[in-house]
């Protein structure tokens, strides 16, 4: 398909542009709503369409969009007798692109980024180029390339610049170099697995894009670092009044339906990392059910934050406009606490009055009243905002047609009802003409500036307006205490949850079915009258992404979709170590800095309970993370919603009080103290893990096994009541990794945890050779002895109907084995016939046998229909351990699964702690079966 020309009525375009200005009425306050006496800035870029010429969607998800022909340009006013000058043409020859502009606070200058076209199509040596961020000093006409050296410049895409109030830079890239050292330090624990020097892909496969996440430098291009370590793109980043960086975050959750571009904010040397509005659906969904993405954030006059809202593709890369209240909102309907019962306005609100209509294009759908591609608010007490609008077009032209010309036409009556009643071709929309308008809030009138020539689009406008230049946040000192001096000489920083029953200032000892009984306080809960197993949450698993190379770069593996599991959208995960969680739900642990990394909360047996944790976490070197707890209010309280994730000023108040301020505390420093010791006072509301930490700086690391020791409990010496309890210790338990069998982690990790420590399961390597291996518990054989073809043809039983024995390739996935099919996937029933296995059918209900008159075939009054295998459901569960009939059956105990423990053989004990341990770990991180994208047998294409 290829469309030979355009033409572009001018008389047609004019009167849609007359259209829209006889709908709006003069501003009446203010400055002229129509004109700008200072100098606006704006790329002006090339519609992107394929090599056929056929217009195409961007994508949100993709940053890297080109289209050869785009510059940038500056007037001096917004008049439209103000001379065009084209800024960028000298660098791009015209065949280049730019986008993502940005100003300085004093106006004099911007920055923005520039790709230069791509290689001829024969010459394969020379690289793609990358794009790369540009100034431009107004007051002297200078145009420099940020950072100079090649060698640098070549090693990402930098996009999405912004200036901070210091002279640095912000941007967004995907050359991770942070993530690169930790690749590094990694490669150098875990012996034998290459992770060196390489930029990962995002965890949504939809688009195979390498991650862009935020980086700052200097003015000059040096002292380039990474500050955020999401799995999903960072960008679009923006300096607030308070000086801290607000950016759009695309968030790739393990529920591929809560996908979403959220806000958050982080401090310029990438610490306090924070939610700031968004993440329920609610907020993103519009009047016609679309999930919008909240891109391009700007701070108002007002304070509140204007963006582009749009959906990830199928609408020329436009949307509507939304201011958001994020001052007092953390979504749609949810305020910050503080704000609770003062509250005026709702969270978001439209911030024009055109009708946006969001829904897909090659729908059918059309947006009558054009669509918004950029926008920034003026700050002069106006209440204005310059915007790229787009006037909707239509063509009722046959586009299959090679030999048409496209006819364009407004989008009013009779072209929208039209019908080509020869080809039934009704008409579409057209990529929108996008130009420059203005936009006056208070009455919500809106004027052109300058409408964009034909195959041409206005966008990313800036106006060169100084402003009161933001606060300045320094960097992070971390040696103000020899504690966090030393976190960041050892590459890590601290996560400190004060209580993980702390379900935003409400108790909650129920974690999906698992509870305390009738326990109802934490006060209760703690108490050393209580023993261990009367709490639920004993242990917190930290887990880590494993980062994914991109397929398409040199000597890195291309993985098939087989080398994850049954949910892809889990990716792959490593183990970074446990830690005990405290009587009152507190934890204090040392987490490696840099990386993304999420947590689980794990019952006695090192199962995880409650809902996954749906948002990476990251800490910078010698940084705190302190949380109150959990996020997730139960119904019927006040607010009556789930917060969203890790907002500081939308949290509750802990209802974790901590050490009383009157008495003396003393922590025993072996589980049996002596009367030799030295008392320790506890300090006025710390939580137990920060007592414990406190006086032993061990305490604070992971560890590789689950370890358990009742350090609270004695009857001398340990009291968090006034009356002394004398009540005996609760037994030490661990459970540890079979020596006898390999692990991807070597060097001190078993022993003594360091930050580069992962643990990798593969099943393999590490679960299959369970099923064969003896020991004093199997005293009928192996596992795989009797859940083997024959085994199964023997007992001749639907208990059976699991095969742990066969390791070579499955029927239904080549790229697997057997066994590991049998265990996670549905697999065919069978029975032994005549010796062998023959697959069991049954009536497909959905599939009648018809006759030659397309009716039902009875045989003896019964209905016949089309035969189908009758299935059997795994036994395991990616959801996780307690999601199993496997745990459950191995256990002999009710757990979450939805099957009900049938059978004669009781399993339980059939397994060590330690295999069971290992299971569960390896079901709680996803099941996957392969966590090393590097290992030799990972399945590639």
């Amino acid at each position: 398909m290829k469309l030979l020309t355009h033409t572009h009525n001018t008389i047609i375009l004019a009167a849609m542009v007359l259209t829209m200005v006889n709908g709006c009425t003069s501003s009446s306050t203010g400055a002229n709503p129509g004109l700008i006496d200072i100098p606006v800035v704006y790329a002006k870029r090339t519609i992107p369409v394929d090599q056929d010429g056929i217009p195409m969607q961007t994508d949100v998800r993709d940053s890297l969009d080109f289209s050869a022909g785009g510059d940038l340009y500056i007037r001096s006013t917004t008049s439209a007798s103000a001379t065009e000058r084209n800024i960028t043409r000298s660098v791009t020859l015209g065949i280049g692109d730019v986008k993502d502009v940005s100003a300085s606070f004093d106006g004099k200058k911007v920055i923005f980024s520039l790709r230069l076209t791509d290689p001829a199509p024969n010459d394969n040596n020379i690289p793609v180029p990358a794009w790369s961020i540009y100034e431009y000093d107004v007051e002297n006409n200078v145009l420099r390339k940020i950072i100079t050296q090649n060698s640098e410049a070549e090693k990402g895409n930098d996009l999405s610049p912004a200036y901070l109030p210091d002279g640095r830079i912000v941007f967004s890239s995907d050359r991770q170099n942070g993530s690169l050292g930790v690749l590094t330090l990694e490669s150098g624990i875990q012996g034998g697995i290459s992770k060196n020097a390489f930029s990962s892909i995002g965890e949504d496969r939809n688009v195979v894009r390498k991650s862009l996440v935020l980086h700052v430098m200097d003015a000059q291009g040096g002292n380039i670092h990474q500050i955020t370590y999401n799995q999903g793109n960072d960008k679009d980043a923006t300096v607030m009044s308070n000086g801290r960086i607000l950016f759009s975050r695309y968030e790739h959750k393990h529920a591929s339906n809560a996908n979403a571009v959220n806000l958050y904010t982080v401090n310029p040397d990438g610490t306090d990392l924070q939610f700031y509005y968004g993440d329920q659906s609610a907020s993103h969904v519009d009047a016609n059910g679309v999930v919008l993405q909240f891109t391009h954030p700007h701070e108002m006059a007002d304070k509140r934050v204007l963006v582009l809202a749009r959906p990830n593709t199928g609408t020329f890369a436009g949307g509507d406009l939304l201011a958001i209240d994020g001052a007092n909102y953390i979504s749609i309907n949810r305020p910050t606490t503080a704000n609770w019962n003062n509250l005026t306005a709702p969270g978001q609100v439209k911030a024009s009055i055109a009708q946006v209509d969001n829904r897909d294009v090659e729908a059918g759908n059309i947006s009558v009243a054009g669509r918004y591609a950029s926008a920034y608010p003026l700050l002069d007490g106006s209440n204005r905002m310059v915007v790229s609008k787009g006037v909707c077009r239509l063509t009722t032209d046959d586009v299959n047609d090679l030999t048409i010309v496209i006819q364009e036409h407004p989008c009013v009556e009779p072209y929208l009802s039209f019908v080509n009643t020869t080809t039934n071709v009704t008409a579409t929309e057209r990529p929108p003409a996008y130009g420059l308008w203005i936009y006056d809030l208070s009455n919500n009138t809106e004027r052109p500036l300058f409408i964009a020539e034909g195959g041409y689009i206005l966008t990313d406008v800036v106006v060169l307006q100084p402003y009161t230049r933001p606060t300045i946040i320094p960097d992070q000192t971390v040696t103000d205490s020899v504690a966090t001096a030393s976190w960041a000489t050892e590459n890590v920083g601290v996560l400190n949850i004060r209580s993980v029953y702390d379900r935003d200032g409400v108790f909650n000892c129920d974690f999906s079915g698992v509870t305390c009984g009738g326990i109802t306080s934490l006060a209760a809960l703690s108490s050393t009258v209580v023993p261990a197993d009367t709490r639920p949450a004993r242990f917190l698993r930290i887990v880590k992404a494993v980062s994914l190379p991109d397929p398409d770069e040199t000597g890195m593996p291309d993985l098939k979709r087989a080398a994850f599991g049954p949910d892809r959208n889990k990716g792959m995960r490593e183990v970074l170590g446990y830690t005990t969680i405290e009587p009152d739900g507190s934890v204090k642990i040392k987490v490696p800095a840099n990386v993304a990394f999420e947590i689980q909360v794990l019952d006695k047996a090192g199962r995880q309970i409650g809902p996954r944790h749906d948002n990476w976490l990251q800490v910078r070197p010698g940084e705190t993370f302190t949380c109150n707890g959990c996020h997730e209010v139960p119904t019927g309280t006040n607010p009556p919603l789930p917060m969203p994730h890790g907002r500081r000023d939308a949290e509750a108040a802990s209802i974790n009080p901590g050490m009383p301020p009157i008495m003396d505390y003393e922590i025993p420093g072996t589980q049996i103290p002596t009367t030799a010791e030295v008392p320790y006072k506890g300090q006025y509301q710390e939580t137990m893990a920060e007592v414990r930490t406190r006086t032993s700086s061990a305490a604070l690391d992971p560890t590789a096994n689950i370890i358990f020791d009742d350090y609270w409990t004695s009857p001398t010496y340990w009291q968090l009541q006034p009356v002394p309890v004398a009540r005996s210790p609760d037994a030490p338990f661990s459970f540890v990794y079979d020596p006898a069998m390999p692990y991807d982690v070597t060097g001190p990790c078993l022993t003594a945890w360091v930050s580069g420590c992962r643990a990798i399961i593969n099943y393999q390597q590490h679960i299959m050779p369970i099923w064969s291996a003896m020991n004093t518990n199997r005293t009928q054989g192996t596992c795989a002895s009797c859940h083997s073809p024959a085994g199964i043809i023997a007992a001749n039983s639907p208990d059976f109907q699991l095969d742990l024995e066969t390791s070579t390739a499955s029927a239904a996935e080549p790229d697997n084995v057997e066994s590991y099919r049998e265990l996670l996937f549905t697999t065919d029933l069978q029975q032994a016939v005549g010796g062998a296995l023959e697959t069991v059918l049954v009536d497909d209900i959905n599939s009648p046998i018809l006759d030659a008159n397309g009716d039902q075939v009875f045989i003896n009054g019964v209905a016949q229909f089309n035969q189908i295998p009758a299935t059997v459901a795994p036994p395991m569960s990616s959801t996780g351990a307690r999601f199993s009939y496997f745990m459950e059956k191995m256990t002999n105990t009710e757990l979450s699964a939805t099957r009900t423990l049938s059978g004669n053989v009781n399993h339980a004990g059939f397994l060590t702690d330690a295999e069971l341990r290992l299971i569960a770990e390896w079901l709680d991180v996803g099941g996957q079966y392969y966590n090393n994208p590097f290992d030799p047998g990972v399945p590639k294409n």
